[in-house]
């Protein structure tokens, strides 16, 4: 798929370079060809008000593929101050949150330079005080084949937290300091009931994307973290759209830690570099951020890459060791994809075939699967595992039963045509879906999820 893109770019520009593309038998490392370790990065000093209080300083996760580390040049720092005397820069997106942990998030945010006291978090459970401070480690956003932002992306790692709590935090980066909540994950296997949301396509209606958003901040008690299911921007090659994506979204990602897919839209010339560059998950050892897994509570979620032919090879392999680990470890698994394995609607099913994944879904106990690239809603029950399009995010709506595939009709649950998110809330090994139409305000259906 990505070869495709690459050719067609090739006819309308003229020649460009075109990264080495993954080899089937190759490792998932070398798939991007980027570095592989980088030089401990530029730690900016903390606010001269603010006492650091961390044991340890934090460290960058494996960004490897969308920063650079070198020395931050000396134009780069800011020095504007602000009214509190703060030495503040322009935030372009966030701070918003990633990867979180029982006992971790990540705070990140892109910034055009450098603030000279570095800015800061400051942490409290709760309505208790916040007395805990965390600084900012920068680097410099780079690409392989995009142009280069010439911005920061700056994350600070809250660590040393306890499980299942809420804290309060607040941001000093920009003119004004920037105050949220977030909950910590259940430690594994905790069966703390959690809720979480999942839609996708949000794309190019604007209106319809806000609409979307809006709901799910309304939602009460909050979710504790959002899936999405690929399809961020229209063109994932151009700034501009990234940014009327991150200005959106912002409201829910300053609480809900944000697990996208990458889906074709992403992807297209290369915008494979912007989103590598802006999202901070938990890639597997040896891997990257395309193919990726977390545990939260009971549960655990699979992110996968449905862009390239994953039905063999390296990243095959390592979904069938990561999906029977989990199993065999008891986790309540949902997996999620750009491309469906069922639908009827517009593209159909995965470009690649589905069939090695539903076998690999079935033997090991999948629970559901989350998807989108069609824009509408549809559920699908199969051999006991429930398959979701959550397309409905801002793209142009499609229509429904276009594309049916006569034996399978029997699987089909539900389809709609609209503006949607989805709520999920899991209690030990059991789920409930709630599809919501967000074009009516109203509930579609309540799916009853069990580990198989």
């Amino acid at each position: 798929m990505r070869v495709i893109l690459a050719l067609l770019l090739v006819a309308c520009r003229g020649t460009v370079q075109t990264p080495p593309q993954p080899d089937g038998q190759a490792d998932v490392a070398a798939q991007t060809d980027r570095p592989a370790e980088r030089e401990e990065p530029l730690v900016a000093p903390p606010a001269s008000d603010l006492e650091v209080a961390v044991p340890d300083e934090p460290a960058l996760a494996d960004e490897s593929g969308g920063l650079d580390d070198s020395p931050v040049p000396e134009e780069a720092l800011d020095e504007v101050s602000g009214e509190e005397g703060y030495f503040v820069v322009e935030v372009l997106k966030g701070p918003y949150l990633q990867d979180v942990t029982s006992t971790s998030v990540k705070v990140v945010a892109e910034v055009a330079s450098v603030p000279l006291d570095g800015g800061a978090v400051q942490v409290g459970k709760k309505g208790q005080p916040k007395d805990r401070v965390y600084p900012f480690t920068y680097a410099k956003i780079a690409t392989e084949m995009l142009p280069i932002p010439g911005t920061y992306l700056a994350i600070a790692v809250l660590d040393n937290l306890e499980p299942a709590t809420d804290y309060d935090y607040c941001v000093t980066l920009g003119p004004e300091p920037v105050c949220e909540t977030f909950r910590t994950a259940p430690k594994n296997h905790d069966p703390t009931p959690f809720c979480f949301f999942a839609y996708g396509d949000t794309r190019t209606d604007h209106d319809a994307h806000k609409k979307v958003v809006t709901a799910m901040v309304a939602t009460t008690p909050r979710p504790y973290f959002a899936i999405q299911t690929g399809d961020l921007p229209e063109i994932g090659s151009m700034l501009s759209q990234w940014q009327t994506f991150f200005d959106i979204e912002e409201p829910l990602l300053r609480f809900a830690p944000y697990y996208p897919v990458i889906g074709n839209h992403d992807d297209i010339f290369f915008g494979l570099d912007y989103y590598l560059a802006w999202f901070v998950l938990p890639a597997p050892e040896g891997g990257d951020e395309r193919n990726y897994s977390f545990t939260y509570g009971t549960a655990a979620f699979v992110g996968l890459d449905t862009e390239e032919d994953i039905t063999k090879g390296p990243i095959f392999e390592w979904l069938d060791s990561e999906l029977a680990r989990l199993d065999a470890e008891g986790y309540m698994i949902f997996v999620v994809t750009h491309e469906p394995m069922y639908s009827f609607s517009t593209h159909g099913h995965y470009w690649a075939g589905p069939e090695p994944l539903i076998q690999l879904y079935k033997t090991h106990h999948v629970s559901a699967v989350l998807s989108g690239h069609n824009h509408c809603y549809e559920h699908f029950l199969a051999d006991g595992i429930h398959y979701f399009t959550l397309g409905g995010g801002g793209a142009p709506l499609y229509a429904i039963d276009t594309h049916v595939i006569p034996e399978q009709k029997k699987y089909e649950m539900m389809a709609r045509s609209v503006h949607h998110h989805a709520l999920v809330c899991v209690e030990g090994s059991k789920a409930t879906l709630t599809a919501i139409d967000d074009d009516a305000n109203e509930v579609m259906e309540v799916v009853q999820i069990e580990r198989p």
